[in-house]
């Protein structure tokens, strides 16, 4: 991967794979003028908010994702 610097442009890319369980992901790349300088990934995990038990990803959120990455697929 290469560095950034202060006052580069960059474009930041994010989507969400592997939505299962409780568990999902989120992928991002960043770029620069075209070209890949850095990428990676963080792991999600959603929790009953009482116990703190893994709880699954509500479906509205399940679908709130689907639509964003059709949307963002056909663009």
């Amino acid at each position: 991967m290469k560095p950034a610097y202060f006052d580069d442009r960059l474009d930041v890319h994010a989507r969400c794979v592997d939505v299962r369980g409780a568990r999902f992901r989120y992928e991002y790349v960043v770029e620069r003028n075209g070209e890949t300088i850095a990428d990676g990934w963080t792991g999600h995990a959603c929790v009953d908010a009482k116990t703190f038990r893994p709880t699954r990803v509500p479906d509205w959120l399940v679908e709130e994702i689907r639509q964003a990455e059709e949307a963002e697929a056909a663009a």
